[in-house]
């Protein structure tokens, strides 16, 4: 009798242990990677993505409006790939990327860039595939929102893997 207590308890023990396996993965599989890049390392970012992504493939970068804490400074810029070309995003979500559509707008206008407003799952957002991605990335970032170059932004690369 005692062995087949043992051997229920074992059971038990082993299919506990697969559970909080397979939980591990499946939620390590749902979360994305975050890295963390400065402004030097967008160019390299803008080619990984472009030479390894597809379409749906996107490079958010997250940092703050000029050292502001909390979702009330959280900025967010990203690269993404529509239709096989790569393009700068200005997704209007979060308080900070609402505020400043217009200010995001006339700076690329600005520059010839020429911003289109589209909507994807209910979520607007400013996109140009003209000028230079990555110069106005950077310029965005340091210039508009005062990061410095040795400044942490964060990095969550979807459908690509980050190399730095």
């Amino acid at each position: 009798m005692k062995d087949k207590e043992m051997a229920g308890s074992l059971l038990i023990v082993f299919g506990a242990v697969a559970l909080c396996v397979a939980l591990a993965w499946f939620i390590r599989s749902r979360v994305a990677e975050q890295y963390v890049v400065r402004l030097s390392d967008i160019p390299q970012v803008y080619e990984q993505l472009k030479a390894e992504g597809s379409n749906q493939s996107f490079a958010v970068f997250m940092f703050s409006d000029h050292g502001k804490l909390g979702e009330a400074g959280q900025v967010n810029l990203q690269f993404s790939i529509e239709n096989g070309t790569v393009g700068l995003d200005w997704v209007l979500i979060g308080p900070v990327n609402v505020r400043d559509e217009q200010r995001i707008f006339d700076f690329l206008k600005a520059r010839g860039s020429m911003p289109t407003r589209l909507e994807a799952n209910g979520v607007g957002y400013l996109r140009t595939e003209k000028g230079d991605l990555v110069q106005l990335c950077q310029h965005i970032i340091k210039g508009l929102y005062g990061v410095k170059a040795t400044e942490d932004i964060d990095l969550v690369p979807e459908g690509f893997s980050w190399k730095s």
